[in-house]
């Protein structure tokens, strides 16, 4: 199960701080841990999201609220001083026979005109037609994601009947 932890003195730039902290852990990772302790004095972690069952994706949007992806295909959300996630939809995938599912989750980068985020998921059973590349809008009000309105953008992607996995992201250009 994958615990979330957040900085709680600004839990809007996470995303930047844990790349930062990923390339200087990595950077200085021969360092000795006490040496690396005694540089981070205000640093407070809680945690931030439990209850989930096999999470394989999470994103924040530029609001705050933090679309989790299960392996599943469930979709929840949580919104910023709301203590309970909200079940937002259900991707439409396939977990037959086993390690396919929800793979991947990615936000538009112009969301905030867009509303649209981005999912990789397994769908069928035909190893040469076996994932999907879709989008689909978040709705602001109720958090919903319109998971009957799936878009595709990319098909006929390989998958085996096992070891599925990846991701997307958007790229700088």
């Amino acid at each position: 199960h994958l615990r979330k932890f957040a900085i709680t003195k600004d839990v809007k730039h996470l995303p930047k701080i844990i790349a930062f902290a990923s390339l200087s852990l990595s950077f200085f990772c021969s360092a000795k841990a006490e040496q690396l302790s005694t540089s981070i004095t205000d640093l407070s972690l809680s945690r931030y999201v439990t209850g989930l069952n096999s999470p394989t994706g999470a994103e924040f949007l530029p609001d705050g609220r933090l679309l989790i992806m299960e392996y599943g295909g469930r979709l929840r959300m949580k919104v910023p001083n709301v203590s309970n996630l909200i079940e937002v939809g259900r991707l439409p995938v396939s977990q037959n026979p086993i390690e396919q599912g929800a793979l991947g989750i990615a936000v538009d980068p112009m969301f905030n005109t867009t509303s649209r985020v981005y999912f990789y998921y397994s769908r069928g059973n035909d190893a040469e037609d076996r994932h999907t590349v879709g989008w689909t809008t978040v709705d602001p009000t109720n958090h919903q994601v319109d998971v009957g309105n799936i878009r595709p953008v990319l098909t006929g992607l390989y998958g085996p009947r096992n070891h599925n996995g990846g991701g997307i992201k958007f790229g700088p250009d």
